[in-house]
């Protein structure tokens, strides 16, 4: 687990650069929802529900930032 704890905190610290443009399109209590249900995934080593809680998650912060920039560039072209 500690080689895994040590991805998942390179991978978060990756994405820190980028979570200012679109925190504030976020749903934060949807998003402790589905922390806890991958972390009750990862625990249950259910991986296929892991990989699908993740691809979901993953989704939303793609579509959040998606937005943010769409936002950003639309307002900087008025």
């Amino acid at each position: 687990m500690a080689r895994t704890k040590r991805i998942v905190t390179q991978l978060y610290n990756t994405a820190d650069a980028y979570r200012p443009l679109y925190v504030h399109l976020m749903d934060l209590s949807k998003v402790n929802s589905e922390h806890i249900l991958l972390t009750e995934a990862m625990a249950a080593r259910d991986v296929e529900e892991v990989v699908a809680l993740n691809h979901e998650h993953r989704s939303h912060a793609i579509d959040h930032l998606t937005r943010a920039l769409t936002e950003e560039q639309a307002g900087s072209v008025s």
